[in-house]
């Protein structure tokens, strides 16, 4: 289930997993493109990309934890990385947690967030 590229000098890059790919509109897109765009903010910490099924399609909601001390607004995030990234690689819906959701073995649990996402978002 993993995904790769093999460069010009036949050094492999691991690009995700098959069943993270999220569809919108048409495209396929790579959480961890949209996840890079996250971590090159000052303030994040960490960050993880799930999708949320939107009738035939799907969406992209974006979980976020910040660095301690820092301050970011969901609104601020998506207009950064609103200004970096593909319209159909923007996330609809940014989400700021105090932290990941996590496996037994330190990996996100991105079935949980997946369930999150499907939560309304606090006010």
């Amino acid at each position: 289930g993993d995904l790769g590229c093999v460069d010009a000098r036949g050094d492999l890059a691991i690009a995700g997993r098959a069943k993270e790919l999220i569809k919108v509109s048409g495209y396929t897109v790579h959480p961890a493109d949209v996840e890079a765009v996250f971590h090159a903010h000052p303030a994040v910490a960490t960050c993880a990309v799930v999708a949320r099924a939107q009738g035939a399609d799907e969406r992209i909601v974006a979980f976020v934890v910040l660095k301690d001390g820092a301050s970011a607004t969901p609104r601020a995030l998506r207009a950064f990385v609103a200004e970096r990234i593909a319209d159909h690689k923007r996330p609809r819906v940014v989400r700021v947690l105090a932290e990941l959701p996590a496996l037994a073995n330190g990996k996100v649990d991105r079935n949980a967030l997946r369930r999150i996402a499907l939560e309304p978002a606090p006010r």
